[in-house]
């Protein structure tokens, strides 16, 4: 499976239909995506010469970019951030619902954009080389 493809796959996992200009998106953030493993691990991978468990971080870390900046320029859809009723009563029935702790759809989103966006980082420490 090629990095296009694992890409396409999590997306439509995600439900997110892909677009004509997505494509072009997606191409320029493996790029980067790419670009900022080998600044990392000083190394000099292309898209052919990358290793598979590298492949898969390049995935995850693309999605993650390509959805943050959906997200910020505004083309994700709406996001249903209003919060739950703290309390309910009707007549002398009085329900106090507990909501310390759950988070919102768009923290949601936010905390699975971070998590894509950092994946990998202790398995790119084995493939850190030294520079001298």
């Amino acid at each position: 499976m090629t990095i296009e493809d694992g890409i396409a796959l999590k997306l439509r996992i995600l439900k997110w239909e892909e677009q004509e200009e997505d494509s072009q998106l997606l191409e320029l953030l493996v790029k980067k995506v790419i670009d900022g493993i080998n600044n990392f691990t000083n190394q000099n991978y292309t898209l052919e010469t990358i290793p598979s468990i590298i492949k898969n971080i390049v995935i995850d870390r693309t999605i993650g970019e390509f959805l943050f900046l959906k997200k910020n320029s505004g083309a994700l859809p709406e996001i249903d951030s209003e919060r739950i009723e703290k309390q309910l009563q009707v007549g002398d029935t009085s329900i106090t619902y507990v909501t310390e702790g759950i988070l919102t759809s768009e923290q949601r989103l936010d905390k699975i954009i971070n998590y894509l966006i950092n994946i990998g980082e202790k398995d790119l420490i084995k493939f850190r080389r030294l520079i001298w």
